[in-house]
């Protein structure tokens, strides 16, 4: 039923999977913008509902994934994904509106849309190759004030725009 609570399962695991680097196959963020989910990650959330709407990872990993659900006392929800290190890293930069989006920045070879909310998601591998990938959300609406409470470093606008270096030693 809408509000039922369910999603809270779909957005916490779906925010376990962003922090392993494991493909996404399907996902949907909510129609409406969800206010007590920016704390966690504004914008990365997931919604399912039975013959519609699912969430579907890829375990690309060398081995099986255990995963391990469970709440606290405090009523905090936590999914924990287990199995072997393989290696990646995940960078995840943003979030980013319509307001503070880099000019470049395209969805799907478009511009983005004032009620949308973007992070740029990069998958490194032990091996140095990577994957970079965009986790759009679209709402029927955002809140106005919403943008204006995320304000990004200067070094993610960089990243962003492809012109941030580092050195390795």
């Amino acid at each position: 039923a809408p509000g039922g609570g369910i999603c809270q399962a779909s957005t916490t695991t779906y925010r376990a999977i962003i922090d392993s680097g494991l493909p996404v196959v399907d996902r949907r963020s909510h129609s409406l913008y969800v206010y007590y989910y920016k704390k966690y990650g504004v914008g990365i959330d997931a919604t399912i509902y039975p013959g519609t709407q699912d969430l579907t990872f890829e375990n690309d990993t060398p081995g099986p994934i255990l995963i391990q659900a469970y709440d606290t006392e405090d009523k905090d929800a936590f999914v924990k994904f287990y199995g072997i290190d393989d290696g990646r890293e995940v960078a995840l930069k943003g979030p980013y509106f319509k307001s503070n989006a880099p000019d470049d920045l395209k969805i799907n070879d478009r511009v983005m849309y004032r009620n949308e909310i973007v992070w740029l998601y990069n998958v490194t591998y032990e091996d140095g190759t990577s994957k970079k990938n965009q986790i759009v959300s679209r709402y029927k609406t955002l809140p106005r004030s919403l943008p204006t409470e995320f304000v990004l470093k200067e070094e993610d606008d960089e990243i962003a725009q492809g012109t941030h270096t580092s050195a390795v030693d």
